[in-house]
């Protein structure tokens, strides 16, 4: 299953989906060598030993075969897409618009979707005209602080501490499961700096 998601995320040709698929399976390949490895029998050690080596095969499949010039083109662009959201058009200016959109409102937000009806405001008008980066912030916590205000964000915070707590709290924290799903979620909150997973999960 695991070399399976490896494969379709390597073969979405998503720079995001690459970077962070092969970073959450170093960070998988590494806990379970230095933790896991004294806990398992022969026969399991055997079972990773064969992952592992299937996983580096199919980087090297990937990368110097069917994917290398997609992937060439791909790592190619991605300086220019750190700093603009679609042709051209800077993040920071997006991210700009969004706060001073929020200051209109700053304790309760201006609503849900509510940055593409204020983008206009506040966006160069050559911006507005391409009609790019007027539906989403592209910034996960810029956006939700925008559309639900200091309060909004407030209460998400209070939840997610309270939510982390429990789990800390609960004696799982260094179970392989519950490792690996803080792993994710990391990953996830990493990657809606500059997109949207939370909004998208598609993405």
């Amino acid at each position: 299953c695991t070399i399976l998601s490896l494969t379709a995320a390597t073969l979405t040709l998503s720079r995001a989906a690459i970077l962070f698929a092969w970073t959450a399976t170093a960070i998988m390949i590494i806990y379970a060598l230095r933790r896991l490895w004294p806990m398992i029998r022969p026969a399991g050690r055997v079972n990773v030993a064969v992952t592992v080596a299937a996983v580096l095969f199919l980087a090297i499949f990937v990368a110097a075969g069917v994917g290398k010039s997609s992937l060439a083109k791909e790592v190619a662009d991605m300086a220019p897409r750190l700093t603009s959201v679609q042709n051209g058009v800077s993040r920071g200016e997006v991210v700009s618009a969004a706060l001073k959109a929020w200051e209109t409102s700053p304790w309760f937000g201006v609503g849900g979707s509510g940055f593409k009806y204020m983008a206009v405001l506040y966006l160069p008008d050559d911006i507005v005209r391409s009609k790019v980066g007027l539906a989403n912030v592209h910034n996960d916590p810029v956006q939700f602080l925008l559309e639900f205000g200091v309060i909004g964000a407030g209460l998400m915070l209070v939840l997610v501490l309270a939510m982390s707590r429990a789990i800390f709290n609960s004696g799982t924290a260094g179970r392989p499961a519950m490792v690996f799903g803080v792993v994710g979620v990391v990953i996830v909150s990493a990657h809606s700096l500059f997109d949207l997973p939370f909004r998208c999960p598609a993405v």
